[in-house]
C-alpha cells in the first residue's frame, strides 16, 4: 500500500488535508472522527445553545436587573466572586446563533487536522489553555465588566497551533465565506493575527462612544490571547513533530517519480523502472519498499497518536525523506 492509498490521504475536503469519508450516524461519525474531541466539543456548544435560547433555562440575573448566561465569565464573577471555573464554562457558552455558527465551523474543519496531527490529548490541551489565557488577557485588558462568552479564543488557539506545526500547507479557503482563495496556512494565520491587533487597537482608541461592526463588543484580547497559547503549547510542550504536511509528501513523490520516470524512457527508450532510491542508516530502499517498510509504519502511527508520538529517530528518517524528495524535485 502506497502512501496516496491510505484512507487518510484521500479527501474531497477543501481543508487541504485528508481523511477517510465515513460512514455517519446522526451527528456522531463511525470511523477515525469517533470519539474526537472535536465532536465532542461540537456537540456539548450546540446542547448549551439549545438548553438557554431554545428552552430558556439557565440565565441569571444580577442585582441590576441585567441577565447573562449561566457559565459565562467576566471581572466581577472571577475577580471579585472567585468563579475561577467560569474560565473553561464561558467557551461552551454562546451569545447567538451566528456566534455558534462561526465558531463551531471554524473548530470542525482546522479542529479535525491538528486531532491528526497531535492526538487527542494534546488537541484538548490547545483548546483549553487557550480558552483561559485568552478569557485572563480580555479581563486584564478591558474596563468593562460584561460577560464573556465564545469558543472563539480556543478556536483562535487552534488555528495558529495548526499553523505553527504545518505553516507552508497550502488550503483552499472561502474567505467571507463567499470569495474562494488558495494560500498557505501560516499567511491565512498572520492575516487574522493582524486584523484582530488592528481591530483591539481601534476597539480601544474609539472607547464606548461610538459603536462599530465587528470591532465594538468582541472580544479581540481573548482571540489574540488564544493564538498565543496555542503558538506557545506547540513549542513548548515540542509537540506536532516533524514540521511537514503529509499532503505535501505525497505531491512531491508523485513529481519525483513522473520525473524519474521520463528520464528512463529518454534513456533507455522504453520504460525500465520509475523508482526513487533512498538510504536509510546505510541501507538503500526502492520506492516501493521504502514506503511499505519503512514510511508506512511511521505515517500508521502518526494517524492513530498524531505526530508527537514519533521517535526522535523517527522524526530525522520522515524529515530526511521530505528533504530527499523536495531536493529531487528541483533538479
Amino acid at each position: 500500500m502506497g502512501i496516496g492509498d491510505r484512507d487518510y490521504m484521500r479527501s474531497k475536503d477543501q481543508a487541504g488535508a485528508g481523511w477517510s469519508r465515513v460512514k455517519k450516524n446522526g451527528f456522531f461519525q463511525q470511523g477515525p472522527l469517533s470519539g474526537s474531541p472535536v465532536v465532542l466539543i461540537c456537540t456539548i456548544c450546540i446542547f448549551v445553545f439549545i438548553i438557554q435560547y431554545v428552552i430558556g433555562f439557565g440565565w441569571v440575573t444580577t442585582m441590576g436587573g441585567q441577565e447573562y448566561p449561566l457559565g459565562a465569565t467576566s471581572k466581577w464573577l472571577l475577580l471579585q466572586e472567585g468563579q475561577v471555573w467560569t474560565l473553561v464554562t464561558y467557551i461552551f457558552v454562546h451569545g447567538d446563533f451566528y456566534h455558534l455558527l462561526f465558531n463551531l465551523i471554524l473548530i470542525w474543519f482546522v479542529g479535525r487536522i491538528l486531532v491528526q496531527l497531535l492526538g487527542n490529548k494534546h488537541f484538548v490541551g490547545v483548546f483549553l489553555l487557550s480558552g483561559v489565557l485568552g478569557a485572563l488577557l480580555h479581563i486584564l485588558t478591558t474596563d468593562i465588566d460584561a460577560a464573556l462568552v465564545g469558543a472563539s479564543a480556543g478556536g483562535f488557539g487552534i488555528l495558529i497551533a495548526t499553523a505553527a506545526i504545518i505553516p507552508n500547507q497550502v488550503f483552499n479557503v472561502l474567505l467571507f465565506f463567499f470569495i474562494p482563495i488558495r494560500c498557505r496556512l501560516k499567511y491565512l494565520a498572520l492575516g487574522f493575527v493582524f486584523i484582530e491587533i488592528v481591530f483591539f487597537i481601534i476597539d480601544r482608541a474609539v472607547g464606548q462612544g461610538i459603536y462599530i461592526p465587528m470591532i465594538s463588543g468582541v472580544a479581540h484580547a481573548a482571540h489574540l490571547g488564544g493564538g498565543l497559547a496555542g503558538f506557545i503549547y506547540v513549542r513548548a510542550f515540542n509537540v506536532g513533530g516533524v514540521k511537514v504536511s503529509l499532503g505535501f509528501l505525497k505531491k512531491m513523490r508523485k513529481k519525483e517519480e513522473r520525473k524519474a520516470l521520463k528520464r528512463n524512457f529518454k534513456r533507455k527508450g522504453k520504460v525500465v523502472s520509475a523508482k526513487v532510491v533512498t538510504e536509510v542508516d546505510g541501507k538503500f530502499f526502492e520506492s516501493d519498499e521504502f514506503t511499505v517498510d519503512i514510511i508506512n509504519p511511521l505515517l500508521e502511527k502518526i494517524s492513530e497518536n498524531g505526530m508527537s508520538s514519533l521517535t526522535s529517530e523517527e522524526q530525522q528518517i520522515l524529515e530526511k525523506y521530505s528533504k530527499e524528495i523536495s531536493e529531487r524535485s528541483g533538479e
